[in-house]
């Protein structure tokens, strides 16, 4: 009589955590943060406007960063979306300034 009640309260046990997932996107916020650095040298190199790129290039990278985490993406083929919107915002501030150098 209760075996419907006890099969809809029967949690999946398992991984909590997909590593792969997890070093995707530690690559990509490492690989950000090398990238912010050399933005931030290169400006002085070139002469620009420093802390407006700065401003762009991390604030590029925050937001896409937040999008990524806080948009529940990480179950099934939803990351990848997660991940493109990602390179979409933060690849794209860094696109900008490449563009503008």
């Amino acid at each position: 009589m209760n075996e419907p009640l006890m099969a809809a309260a029967s949690i999946e046990s398992g991984p909590y955590v997909n590593l792969f997932k997890v070093g995707v996107v530690v690559l990509l916020l490492l690989g950000w943060a090398v990238t912010a650095q050399w933005v931030d040298r290169d400006t002085d190199v070139v002469k620009t406007r420093r802390e407006q790129w700065n401003l762009i290039v991390i604030s590029g990278g925050v937001v896409a960063t937040f999008v990524l985490l806080a948009v529940p993406l990480w179950h099934g083929g939803l990351f990848m979306l997660g991940v493109l919107f990602w390179l979409l915002l933060a690849g794209g501030a860094v696109l900008a300034y490449v563009v503008h150098r």
